[in-house]
């Protein structure tokens, strides 16, 4: 992954809350307008990528924003900005009357099916303000060739609309994505989908491993969304609650395509939740509770050295009696969640050693 710096010099802010000796009280900070979106390459009059504030300032502000390009893509070749880059930095200075500030992304035409850019706001310095919360300081930008059909959502939209509670989806649209779990080591009424924007858990209210309409991996599948369950278990969000709201003859399917090839990231982007339910790669990892019998059956901890998490395998798993191996690995897997990041591999064969 390539990190580019952006630098936003801005003259407003946010407010954000928190508790202090006086009980509630409010903070200005700033944050992106939206976290996502999606951008088909031929659309030649570019995205806005919009930062928000709340009060006006007499200063200028500083606001540092880092830029990671996901999979082969590469600035110059698949997108421009506004302002260009100097010396891998932006400088965007704006006056408190200026209004809607933010930079544009032009993108082009390029051979992937899809290319992803993340920009992440890390920290913003002057008159007092502080960062916005978690979620408000990363936005993903999608450059796409496939266009999205009218009555179409992405996942990532979809995933938006949760906002803590579980509900009952009336809208008339669909997802589209692609299967890429297996049932060897995903319990079975989950099946993991992907498009450009992102992954979500679909949970059927029949085992996916024995039912007539059982999903694949590479599958194309489309899902009506109207009357679905829209919920989370322990934070991973998921479409239908093991009930009669998603039953495998809900689904329609429109093909088989290769997997979303798996994005390279780093072990806390995995705690980050950010890519949750996707494909993703790390490499430079070591099972630090193995010690040459320990097998990779339930939970294991995988470190990079500074940063821990959970590798997950199911008893049931038919690599769970592999001996978990010493040193250096590179572990591929779909980013999950059980109250903390788990990263769930699908063969023992997604375990390399360095």
């Amino acid at each position: 992954m390539k990190k580019l710096l952006f630098i936003l010099v801005l003259s407003f802010g946010i407010f954000s809350c928190s508790d202090d000796d006086n009980g509630f009280s409010i903070k200005p900070s700033l944050g992106f307008e939206s976290t996502f979106t999606f951008l088909q390459e031929t659309n030649s009059t570019g995205a806005k990528v919009g930062v928000a504030a709340n009060v006006n300032l007499t200063e200028s502000v500083e606001v540092r924003i880092t830029l990671t390009e996901v999979g082969n893509i590469e600035y110059g070749v698949d997108y421009t900005t506004e302002p260009e880059p100097i010396n891998n930095e932006i400088v965007l200075t704006i006056d408190p009357e200026t209004e809607q500030p933010g930079f544009f992304v032009y993108p082009t035409v390029g051979t992937e099916i899809t290319r992803q850019v993340i920009f992440e706001i890390s920290s913003v310095t002057g008159s007092g303000l502080t960062l916005a919360q978690p979620l408000a300081l990363v936005h993903t930008l999608s450059i796409n060739k496939r266009q999205l059909d009218a009555n179409q959502l992405t996942i990532a939209q979809v995933r938006a609309l949760y906002t803590g509670a579980a509900q009952t989806l009336s809208v008339s649209k669909f997802i589209e994505g692609v299967v890429t779990s297996t049932n060897d080591n995903v319990t079975a009424k989950n099946v993991f989908i992907q498009d450009e924007t992102g992954g979500i858990v679909l949970r059927f209210n029949a085992n996916n491993t024995t039912d007539p309409n059982k999903l694949l991996p590479g599958e194309r599948v489309r899902l009506p969304l109207s009357g679905v369950t829209l919920t989370a278990f322990n934070g991973l969000i998921q479409l239908g609650d093991g009930t009669a709201t998603l039953p495998h003859n809900k689904i329609v399917k429109l093909g088989t395509e290769p997997l979303p090839a798996p994005v390279t990231i780093t072990l806390a982007q995995l705690n980050s939740n950010q890519f949750q339910s996707q494909r993703v790669r790390i490499t430079g990892l070591t099972i630090t509770t193995a010690d040459g019998t320990k097998t990779l059956s339930g939970n294991n901890t995988i470190s990079d050295g500074s940063v821990t998490a959970t590798l997950r395998v199911e008893s049931y798993a038919p690599f769970s009696s592999t001996v978990a191996p010493q040193g250096t690995v590179t572990i591929t897997g779909i980013a999950s969640t059980f109250t903390t990041a788990q990263l769930i591999p699908m063969a023992a064969s997604d375990i390399v050693q360095q």
